[in-house]
């Protein structure tokens, strides 16, 4: 029996509601005709959402839309739009961003995404924490630049990784912010950086070239 931690949502008005979340958890509005051709799926407990995620394996990418035209050509050449899903809109509630039902989000999101048949996974962000997170995976970084969202440039990064590699990501990931969570609590702690970690989970290139793994808006 499969085990499923995240919760489909389908309706207008679970879509709705997930995109009046999504907004006042990043401060951007996600336009539900996205949601509509899309997987939207709540994490949720005791009766309210508490985080989710959007997959879709099908174009056009809102990932790739927020890049300069310019930029687009050579990104799309490394993508491959019949063997891709991708994941936007990924958000979790601040308060619950630290401890044991942040591993069980990230954990639901890695189960789903393998159940859409994809051999790989593209995701971007233009937060500087989540950069860092993410490069704790070892995805490949396909672009890294201006992006636009909501129409205000932001520097913003794009991975795309295995699927396969999904649990050795979710192992490094883990590891990497039980490390920051841990010193976030001691007195005069500094930020955690990818020298604080393990050498095989730092953001270096290892033999084949792809870039070592923090939310997608």
């Amino acid at each position: 029996m499969a085990i499923s931690i995240l919760r489909r949502m389908t309706t207008e008005e679970a879509m709705l509601e997930y995109a009046d979340h999504y907004e006042r958890a990043s401060g951007y509005r996600v336009p539900t005709d996205y949601l509509a051709r899309s997987v939207v799926y709540g994490f949720r407990r005791r009766g309210r959402t508490i985080g989710g995620v959007v997959m879709s394996a099908s174009p056009p990418f809102r990932t790739l839309q927020r890049i300069p035209a310019q930029a687009q050509p050579a990104v799309r050449k490394r993508v491959r739009p019949d063997d891709t899903v991708e994941l936007t809109c990924v958000w979790l509630d601040q308060e619950l961003r630290r401890g044991a039902l942040s591993a069980v989000f990230w954990l639901g999101l890695f189960l789903e995404t393998s159940r859409h048949g994809a051999r790989n996974v593209m995701f971007g962000t233009e937060s500087p924490g989540l950069h860092r997170l993410y490069l704790c995976g070892h995805p490949e970084v396909v672009y890294e630049g201006p992006v636009v969202v909501d129409g205000k440039e932001q520097q913003g990064w794009i991975f795309l990784s295995p699927v396969s590699h999904r649990w050795p990501a979710l192992a490094r990931m883990t590891v990497y912010k039980s490390i920051r969570d841990l010193r976030r609590r001691l007195p005069g702690a500094r930020p955690v950086t990818s020298a604080a970690m393990p050498v095989a989970a730092r953001g270096q290139q290892d033999g084949d070239g792809r870039v070592a793994l923090d939310v997608h808006r």
